[in-house]
């Protein structure tokens, strides 16, 4: 692999070295039965700090801590533990309920929709749950 000198930190510099320690932490991640995405960073001329977000890859237990999440936070959004796993249907598209995002003001409500993530507010989902 013929690789060359980076003499000045930018832009083009941090996605080069961002995309080789990925590869290489991607090896490691799987090792452990894990996922690794790069998640930005920061640089100046010199120097360049990465940032790299490591995520459990099994299914179950995602579900679990999301649902122990959901449990903890929901009725301070004036959902039930229950609603959890919920379908609803809007426009033709199915939506489940994944789980919450504690720390949002709006749109604070993960949501599957044909395998795409999606948000949505805590009050439209209690107007998507009645109807």
């Amino acid at each position: 692999m013929k690789t060359h000198a980076i003499t000045k930190i930018d832009r083009a510099a941090c996605r080069t070295i961002s995309d080789t320690a990925l590869k290489a932490l991607q090896a490691v991640a799987a090792q452990h039965g894990l996922t690794v995405k790069a998640a930005g960073g920061r640089y100046e001329d010199t120097r360049y700090t990465a940032r790299f977000a490591f995520t459990v890859n099994d299914a179950q237990v995602l579900e679990t801590s999301a649902k122990e999440k959901w449990d903890k936070w929901c009725e301070l959004l004036g959902l039930k533990p229950e609603d959890f796993g919920k379908t609803f249907t809007v426009k033709g598209k199915t939506y489940r309920i994944t789980g919450l995002l504690p720390n949002r003001d709006k749109n604070s409500i993960q949501l599957d929709c044909a395998g795409q993530a999606k948000v949505c507010s805590a009050a439209s989902i209690k107007q998507f749950l009645k109807s």
